[in-house]
């Protein structure tokens, strides 16, 4: 080996001599190329170093755990010492700002842990909304600090449990509100109704491990139909406050967008589509035994709008109901005022399990109101509620009588003397026939 690199330099020697112009160029390239790798080799050592010796966690904006982790990080003072903050209110819309860390690198502890945190701005089209990330780095191959990090923010928002988190589709599911939650017995409802839906849900909730073992896809759909005023948006709110579960309110007018909003759920998500049959192309199709005759005879412009499939197609609505793209644990939760409007199809089993009137109250719905609005009160014997009283006039009689329980209760009381039709008692009629109304 040593004779052949003592031949190898007597041969460059050689050739020097005989081209010095050619040996001297080689000399500065082998002079630069050293100096490079000298110079850089160090560097490409540390980056492969760092590389193989730490662990990066990247949260991107478009993610609700972004804004999740940049509270979390305010709330727990790691952002003070930053010599670059920012304002955010999140990709999700909070109804509240806070102060984040800004752009660039940062440092701090979690419990003994050294944790880097790096914010970046990402590149965006004129029409896009503002895309960031937070790039987490810690020593080490274990993802434990990571688990351990996203532990806490959860635990932190379990505790906040009085409201009902609202989401709104529109290109994306984006954050609209937080609701006070509303408790499932202050919804007035018919009797036996607050009973059948909480044992489907319940009874669905508990078939879970059942559906994963004999591979069925674990979602349902609820129907509530009934005249408006009747409470089924109330009954909505009061199961998402029953259950912990966020609302994705879907409106009707974005149904075509349906697939790609139903796609994009997380697991174990309650979907609400509130007045459903206000999208016409959901209405029952030419020929169904359903379609109204109203429909039928006078609405020949609808007529010519679902033969050339407005709005959407029904078969995208129904395909993203219950087809391939399906979110684990989801529960669909639709309301409409006209039932016999919608098509069949979108009405079986498979597509909507449940179906439940929310209908005009009963006198099971009206001792309800007693109980909340007048304790102690009940329904005088041989009461009988008058037919089609919603729920919302109920209630606002209740709130304009707190005074005054007869006066409430003389207002939907079924008589001979009051007739179905007959205008509103006037305050002097309540005061006449109060007397004989409830002695």
């Amino acid at each position: 080996m040593e004779d052949h690199i003592v031949a190898l330099l007597t041969d460059f020697a050689k050739y020097s001599t005989e081209y010095p112009i050619v040996a001297a160029g080689i000399g500065m390239w082998a002079l630069g190329v050293g100096t490079y790798l000298i110079k850089t080799l160090p560097i490409r050592l540390w980056r492969l170093v760092i590389k193989h010796a730490t662990t990066t966690l990247t949260i991107a904006s478009s993610h609700i755990s972004y804004h999740e982790f940049l509270q979390w990080y305010e709330e727990n003072n790691y952002s003070h010492n930053s010599r670059s903050i920012k304002i955010s209110n999140g990709r999700y819309g909070y109804d509240h700002m806070i102060k984040a860390m800004g752009y660039g690198t940062h440092y701090f502890f979690f419990g003994w842990t050294p944790v880097r945190l790096t914010l970046v701005q990402k590149e965006v089209q004129a029409s896009e909304r503002e895309r960031d990330e937070v790039m987490m780095t810690v020593v080490g191959r274990s993802h434990k600090t990571f688990d351990k990090i996203f532990a806490d923010i959860k635990q932190k928002k379990e505790i906040k449990t009085d409201k009902v988190t609202v989401m709104k589709f529109k290109d994306d599911w984006i954050r609209e509100s937080d609701q006070r939650k509303r408790n499932l017995d202050s919804v007035c409802l018919n009797d036996g109704v607050r009973d059948t839906i909480v044992d489907f849900v319940d009874s669905f909730r508990l078939r879970e491990d059942f559906n994963l073992q004999h591979g069925i896809n674990h979602q349902t759909a609820i129907m509530l139909y009934g005249p408006p005023g009747t409470g089924k948006t109330s009954v909505i709110k009061a199961i998402a406050s029953h259950y912990d579960l966020k609302i994705y309110n879907m409106s009707p007018a974005a149904i075509g967008n349906i697939g790609n909003a139903f796609a994009s759920l997380p697991e174990n998500s309650l979907v609400v589509i509130e007045d459903i049959d206000s999208n016409k192309s959901l209405f029952a199709r030419p020929g169904s035994k359903t379609l109204d005759k109203s429909v039928r005879q006078n609405d020949s412009d609808l007529m010519e709008e679902l033969m050339l499939g407005g709005f959407t197609s029904i078969s995208d609505v129904l395909n993203a109901i219950d087809g391939v793209s399906v979110s684990h644990g989801r529960i669909l939760l639709a309301t409409t005022n006209h039932i016999e409007s919608l098509d069949p199809a979108l009405l079986r089993t498979g597509r909507f399990d449940l179906k439940v009137e929310i209908g005009y109250a009963d006198n099971f719905a009206l001792t309800q109101f007693l109980e909340r609005f007048f304790p102690g009160k009940s329904l005088p014997n041989g009461y009988q509620i008058k037919d089609n009283i919603c729920s919302a006039d109920i209630q606002k009689a209740a709130i304009d009588n707190l005074d005054d329980s007869n006066k409430f209760l003389v207002q939907f009381r079924k008589s001979r003397k009051l007739v179905k039709g007959s205008p509103q008692l006037t305050s002097a009629a309540c005061r006449t026939l109060e007397p004989a109304l409830l002695g």
